[in-house]
């Protein structure tokens, strides 16, 4: 036999990383639209790729794509190890 059981879901506010989630979106709000081009080409990629594959397929300029890669990093959506691009 099913019974009908009502449960409520209780959330904690305090699980929910909600300071590093405002400044994250605050960070996108400011991002280039070399940066943008960048971020979306991420979104597309394996979680592991090679920078240099990522610079061919954008076709930008080399110090902008380390500058956007370094933005992405410091919000913890990228980490580099020499050419390797690892995306969380």
């Amino acid at each position: 036999m099913l019974s009908a059981v009502t449960r409520k879901n209780k959330i904690n506010i305090g699980d929910y990383p909600y300071k590093k989630d405002i400044a994250n979106r605050l960070i996108l709000t400011q991002l280039s639209s070399t940066e943008i081009k960048v971020l979306q080409e991420l979104l597309f990629q394996p979680s592991k790729c090679r920078i240099s594959d990522l610079e061919d397929c954008l076709e930008c300029d080399e110090s902008a794509l380390y500058s956007a890669l370094e933005t992405f990093g410091r919000i913890g959506l990228t980490i580099r190890q020499g050419d390797i691009l690892f995306i969380d």
